[in-house]
């Protein structure tokens, strides 16, 4: 394992250890960092742990939907896949 990553997120410093990049891992740090500050500038009244959570419920929510749509277009290229592949055959048996 790597040297030990340090990032800060929502004003809180964290020392990773990690096999990934350090660029990778700022980078995560980073988007983390801007959707708290998103759900923050909803209100001045939240606390830190409720920013995280929904900050987390967003990240999990986008998460879902881009496996939702990769799933979709693998079932939707596999069918082009069966398609061409039963065209094939058809022109190979003539």
């Amino acid at each position: 394992m790597k040297d030990a990553i340090e990032i800060s997120i929502h004003g809180q410093r964290f020392k990773l250890r990690t096999d990934e990049d350090e660029e990778y891992v700022t980078s995560l740090a980073a988007y983390v960092e801007e959707m708290m500050a998103e759900m923050g500038a909803s209100s001045n009244s939240l606390t830190n742990d409720r920013i995280a959570i929904m900050a987390a419920f967003q990240i999990a929510d986008s998460f879902f939907r881009y496996r939702q749509q990769s799933e979709r277009r693998q079932r939707q290229l596999m069918q082009r896949l069966r398609t061409l592949i039963a065209d094939s055959d058809q022109v190979l048996e003539e």
